[in-house]
């Protein structure tokens, strides 16, 4: 993403293509709900095994 976002939607010195912004691939937006989904099921999951872990001693 550093690379992406350096070389494609920065200004500066750095923007190879200054001016017109290429389209952000709909991949790009999948993956990221796709991991902040996975990562909400994991923390209530972890939620759930840690009181079930304190309330068993």
């Amino acid at each position: 993403m550093t690379y992406f976002g350096v070389n494609y939607y920065l200004s500066g010195l750095h923007s190879y293509a200054s001016g017109d912004s290429i389209p952000v691939p709909s991949f790009v937006y999948i993956t990221v709900i796709a991991l902040c989904a996975l990562s909400l099921v994991a923390y209530f999951k972890y939620s759930n095994w840690k009181k079930e872990a304190e309330i068993q001693g």
